[in-house]
Order: structure tokens, then C-alpha cells, then sequence
């Protein structure tokens, strides 16, 4: 069994349901201190696995401004999802105002961690999260951040890092 420490994560083992090393659960700030715990994918295959560590340490230091620049996203996804709603729900979020709508999502409790798959070293750190919210209960939300820094992708969960790499071809 692998094992490998973080100064912030403690302990991280190689835990083959997840395909890479999963760190104890510890509070996120900008997810009101929710505790979630960071799965390191191709930790050992990482050219600068020093990145991936201070890509989590900047989540975990994050402030609420990370959600607050993302609201009108969040806003503008639940408002594109209003017309496939039942009356009642889409009544109850139409009047949505963008500090009301993290009200409306239940954040994972899982950080997926990686280096853009189809990319290299200068692309950056991505830390995918799963969601639940009000208005997409098949599909959900996915938050994406770049470097633990910003929200660089939000939308329904569809398992990429960003927009580009679900939309790249490859035969392989």
C-alpha cells in the first residue's frame, strides 16, 4: 500500500476504489467549512507533485469570494434549467437572486485532484468537485478549480476538467 504525506493532509493512502491517494476529511473555508476530503489522481506519475499539494493547500485556504464570483454562473445554469422544472419548483426558483443560490446546492464532500489529463505541466491543477442542486437532480453541478484559486468551470457534472477536454475527439 502507497503511502505518501501532505503538511496539511496528513496521511494520504493509495485506495484502489478510488483510483489514487485520499486524504482524511478536513474543513474547506470557502465551502463554509464543510469537511471534504482530496483524492490525488497519478500522484505518482506527476512530473511536479509539489503542484498538486499547493494547488490543494489553496483550496483549503480559499475564501467565500470563490463562490461569490461564481454566483452568476450558478444563476445563469438554474435559470437555463427552469423550463424542464415542475411548476412548483420553477416558481420557487425564478426569483433566485445570486447570493440565494448556494442555498439551493449541496456540496460533495470529494476533491478529485489531477493535472489536465490531455495537457502538461503549464496547464495547471484541477480540483473537481460533485454536487447536488435544486435544479439539475440527474446531472447535478460540478465545481472545477483551477490551481485552487477560482472556479473555472461550473456546469453539470460531466466528469471533465474543462469544456475543451469533453469536446476533443480522440480515437484511441
Amino acid at each position: 500500500m502507497s503511502i505518501l504525506d501532505d503538511p496539511r493532509l496528513g496521511a494520504l493512502q493509495f485506495q484502489e476504489a478510488f483510483a489514487g491517494h485520499v486524504s482524511e476529511q478536513r474543513s474547506v473555508r470557502f465551502l463554509g467549512g464543510k469537511a471534504c476530503r482530496f483524492v490525488l489522481k497519478r500522484y505518482s506519475e506527476d512530473p511536479a507533485p509539489h503542484d498538486l499539494h499547493a494547488a490543494i493547500h489553496a483550496t483549503l485556504d480559499a475564501s467565500p469570494d470563490v463562490l461569490t464570483a461564481a454566483e452568476p454562473h450558478a444563476l445563469a445554469y438554474c435559470r437555463d434549467m427552469l423550463p424542464y422544472l415542475g411548476a412548483e419548483k420553477r416558481r420557487a426558483m425564478s426569483n433566485l437572486k445570486p447570493g440565494e443560490v448556494w442555498s439551493h446546492v449541496k456540496f460533495g464532500d470529494t476533491f478529485y485532484v489531477s493535472r489536465r489529463a490531455r495537457g502538461d505541466s503549464t496547464d495547471g491543477i484541477y480540483l473537481s468537485l460533485e454536487c447536488n442542486c435544486d435544479w439539475e437532480i440527474e446531472h447535478g453541478l460540478q465545481l472545477v478549480l483551477r490551481d485552487g484559486k477560482a472556479i473555472s468551470k461550473l456546469g453539470p457534472f460531466d466528469g471533465f476538467d474543462t469544456n475543451s477536454d469533453g469536446s476533443i475527439y480522440s480515437p484511441d
